[in-house]
Parts: C-alpha cells; structure tokens; sequence
C-alpha cells in the first residue's frame, strides 16, 4: 500500500505547476491604472486626468521597490460616468 501513497504524492506534485511571475507593470502603465482607479470611484463626478508626475525611475528599478508614485491629477469637464478617455477632456 505504500506504494500507491508514493503515486498519489507524485501525481500531485506533478500537477502542481508554479503559476507564471506576473509581468511588472511599467512606470507610466502604473500612473493609468492608479488614474483609471481613482475615476472609477462612485463619488467621482468628473473625470481626472493626469497632470504631472515625477520622473520615471532610472532603468532597472522595479516598481516593486518603489513606495509610491508622486503624480497630480486635475479635474476634467467630461463626466466620468462617460468613460471618454481622460487624454480627450479638457481641464
């Protein structure tokens, strides 16, 4: 019998495969999707746009050792509930 629990474990192990790494979001991929984030909030009437944002890091730094992401967002005349493309509005 203990050989079947030996089968068992490998077909497990086996299966078992390492989900791949995911792919590290670039430095200005990142500034979007925290934009997109915050116009997706309920309370967000008008859409933000993104304004400013500090330089990009120099190359080879993961976004993973940042601790966060200085930017500034300004207020746009298109309604967020419109899902027009921020880049498109006026301030």
């Amino acid at each position: 019998m203990p050989s079947s629990w030996v089968l068992v474990v490998l077909a497990v192990l086996g299966g078992a495969r390492a989900l791949p790494a995911p792919v590290p979001l670039a430095y200005t991929q990142a500034l979007a999707q925290a934009v997109d984030s915050y116009n997706q909030r309920p309370e967000v009437q008008n859409a933000f746009r993104l304004l400013s944002a500090e330089p990009e890091p120099a190359p080879g730094v993961e976004l993973s050792s940042l601790q966060g992401l200085n930017f500034t967002m300004m207020e746009t005349e298109c309604a967020a509930s419109a899902r027009t493309n921020p880049d498109d509005c006026d301030f």
